[in-house]
């Protein structure tokens, strides 16, 4: 008889862990979902930054002329055109030897 009360016991411990165990997978699921909900967008502004790699020299140039200090009018608009000229051949020519190198070579027959 008492071998019988001890198995119930267990039964009841058992049965009381499914249910805790349960419990915990179902808020377990639920902090998961709110987890992919907060940082869903984490893909697409990564994807976004990726994309525009390669502007970005553009836009910290872009952005040091507008921070500059101004000078005489004329002087001061020549010498900028002629910057961004010459920044902006070295960022294409730049662009150019890093694109060509990032696809795969082509097999010779």
């Amino acid at each position: 008889m008492a071998r019988l009360s001890e198995i119930e016991l267990l039964e009841v411990r058992r049965q009381r862990l499914l249910a805790e165990s349960e419990r915990l997978r179902s808020q377990l699921d639920t902090e998961i979902g709110q987890l992919h909900a907060t940082t869903g967008w984490l893909k697409s502004g990564f994807s976004f930054f990726q994309s525009a790699r390669p502007y970005w020299p553009l836009v910290v140039a872009g952005a040091g002329f507008l921070l500059t200090k101004k000078r005489s009018a004329t002087l001061s608009t020549l010498d900028r055109i002629w910057s961004v000229w010459g920044i902006a051949k070295k960022a294409f020519h730049f662009w150019r030897r890093h694109s060509e190198a990032g696809s795969p070579p082509e097999k010779e027959r």
